[in-house]
């Protein structure tokens, strides 16, 4: 997501540092306990700040805070049980979005006008920004014993659709059609501001990002983000190479993995397959819009 204050985003990071120091743990500011993988609320709040030197935070948006959520706003709820999930809401609808490693979480903490972080007795960490239009999900990773894999399982009772974009991008559309959200494409970054390898990877309903941070040269600790956003406007559903190869092998089992029955039904299993073929012979793959109305097909572009 593109930062549009970040002058404001870097003061409220600051806030966030300092906060955290007075929250609580009593001999920590930037660094996590020698010889543990605990990572408390201040070694997450200062490895914000260092990241919002180099990268788009969210500046929060203004919470309350309940018995059950550490943040409250009119469209994010951020639980103070991990486990229990991040909720966006927005016109009517509603979508659940689990945390990797909560289990291993500890109570969510709000620091600086709604940020909250999650301690963890495991090398890595969650912390959620609220943001206008949905929220800023954070993972901060103390050393290589850490995970490369994090999985944000996405959560609806009409289903949910999560493709990844050529871009590196991805989209999490309702199967009946009711709703879209884009997640921008993955950042990561190490405490000197180097760019660490990352991307997404789709398992079930679940978006994951892969962060390759076990690399020679890599100072810890590194943060990573995925940042999920409401979007009405409708949506432009892009294939890849492999995805096309995959549908001229494979055929209607491919189709049926890719699409949701809404998109088959719609658009017509006798036109999607031969656009797909005719992608594969012109070096090209295939474009499908989603208006929430009816979805359609688009055509070809350049992949």
């Amino acid at each position: 997501m593109r930062n549009t204050a970040p002058k404001a985003a870097r003061t409220a990071i600051m806030l966030v540092v300092s906060l955290a120091i007075m929250l609580g743990a009593a001999n920590a500011a930037s660094a996590a306990p020698s010889g543990s993988n605990h990572s408390s609320s201040a070694f997450i709040a200062g490895a914000l700040g260092r990241a919002a030197a180099h990268a788009d935070l969210t500046t929060a948006a203004p919470s309350t805070t309940t018995s059950g959520s550490a943040a409250l706003t009119g469209h994010v709820d951020i639980p103070l049980l991990a486990s229990k999930g991040v909720k966006l809401s927005d016109n009517g609808q509603a979508v659940m979005i689990g945390l990797p490693g909560a289990g291993s979480s500890g109570a969510g903490q709000k620091i600086a006008d709604g940020a909250v972080v999650y301690s963890s007795s495991i090398p890595s960490a969650n912390a959620v920004i609220p943001g206008a239009s949905g929220a800023q999900f954070l993972i901060t990773i103390k050393d290589r014993q850490a995970s490369t894999s994090y999985a944000y399982r996405i959560q609806l009772p009409s289903g949910v659709f999560v493709h990844i974009q050529p871009d590196g991008s991805a989209l999490v559309l309702a199967k009946d059609g009711s709703f879209g959200l884009k997640i921008g494409k993955p950042w990561a970054h190490d405490a000197t501001g180097r760019s660490v390898p990352t991307h997404y990877i789709v398992d079930g309903t679940s978006l994951v990002q892969v962060i390759n941070h076990r690399q020679r040269g890599v100072v810890y600790p590194v943060v990573a983000d995925p940042s999920f956003h409401w979007w009405w406007g409708g949506v432009d559903i892009y294939f890849t190479r492999a995805e096309t190869a995959w549908v001229v092998g494979v055929g209607l089992t491919a189709i049926s993995a890719l699409l949701p029955v809404r998109y088959i039904v719609a658009i017509g299993l006798g036109q999607l397959q031969p656009e797909f073929q005719n992608a594969w012979r012109q070096n090209k793959c295939v474009v499908l819009h989603d208006s929430w109305v009816r979805p359609s097909y688009t055509g070809l572009y350049n992949c």
